[in-house]
């Protein structure tokens, strides 16, 4: 799921899905606020290549919570995670909510 309010971080997802896509080696951890509450959040290295349309997304950090904190949230959106602004800071993107459809320009 897109978020736009999430420009922190690329990607983030639960640990499960987390342990599958990272070298599972932390090498960032950040401390956030979720609507107030106190969020720990740990990153690995992507291991996987991500392609949404025909840009292909390399070398980026994916994040998971410490404590779980929005696995329930995916489960009930029914989707493995979050990807934020970073991936698109160069490009424009383009939401057509008629279509449910997700692009990125040229």
């Amino acid at each position: 799921m897109y978020d736009t309010g999430a420009s922190l971080f690329p990607m983030m997802t639960s640990f499960n899905y987390w342990k599958e896509i990272t070298n599972q080696k932390i090498n960032d951890t950040l401390s956030v606020t979720n609507f107030g509450n106190p969020v720990i959040m740990f990153g690995s290295n992507a291991s996987k290549e991500i392609n949404i349309g025909r840009k292909t997304l390399a070398d980026f950090v994916v994040y998971y919570a410490k404590d779980n904190n929005f696995d329930k949230m995916f489960k009930q959106l029914k989707c493995d995670g979050i990807i934020g602004n970073a991936f698109f800071f160069n490009n424009t993107i383009c939401i057509d909510f008629k279509t449910k459809r997700f692009g990125i320009a040229k």
